[in-house]
């Protein structure tokens, strides 16, 4: 059998970075520097306090949530699983922090024994060269099977749809009410 490549991103803290991804981090520090530096001292100062705590509020939450939809493995639980067997449960490292921010938000994922494939329909990956759940769908940005694909976000630079979680929604929600 031929070798399982290593999947092209973990996550979006992954490298490489894209330009997309460079430049939304990049908009959000200066529409932060633009505010404080531009709005806030044209304010009058009751208002300011009141739109600087509401858009540090935000801001607040476009970090904690965009980095959580960023830092989340949306891989298919059967690829997790064959890529750990191949590799007798060691996946390549990182660094201490990418692998701190990776277990911080997906578990320790990287045990064999913390993969728990559920019993659902399943249907073959050939780019993957896996069974891999029915519903799952290969990334082409990400290298990867991943589970509940909706898209791949070139800003975040990862898959959203995945365990139907709600960051990306939240982080969206969160910088609309940054740049309004």
């Amino acid at each position: 059998m031929v070798p399982l490549e290593v999947p092209k991103r973990r996550n979006g803290l992954t490298p490489p970075y894209t330009g997309p991804q460079i430049a939304s981090w990049l908009f959000l520090l200066a529409t932060i520097i633009h505010f404080v530096l531009f709005i806030t001292p044209i304010l009058p100062f009751e208002a300011a306090v009141a739109l600087t705590a509401a858009f540090f509020v935000s801001v607040f939450f476009v970090f904690l949530y965009g980095m959580r939809a960023i830092a989340i493995d949306p891989i298919d639980d059967r690829l997790k699983k064959k890529i750990l067997e191949e590799r007798n449960g060691v996946i390549k490292s990182e660094g201490k922090f990418l692998d701190f921010i990776y277990r911080l938000y997906n578990g320790d994922g990287v045990k064999m024994q913390s993969v728990v494939v559920p019993e659902e329909e399943t249907k073959h990956c050939w780019i993957s060269d896996t069974t891999v759940a029915e519903h799952s769908m290969h990334c082409k940005y990400c290298g990867k099977s991943v589970a509940n694909f909706d898209h791949h976000c070139m800003c975040k630079c990862g898959n959203v749809g995945s365990d139907l979680d709600p960051s990306p929604s939240v982080c969206s929600t969160s910088t609309t009410f940054v740049l309004a």
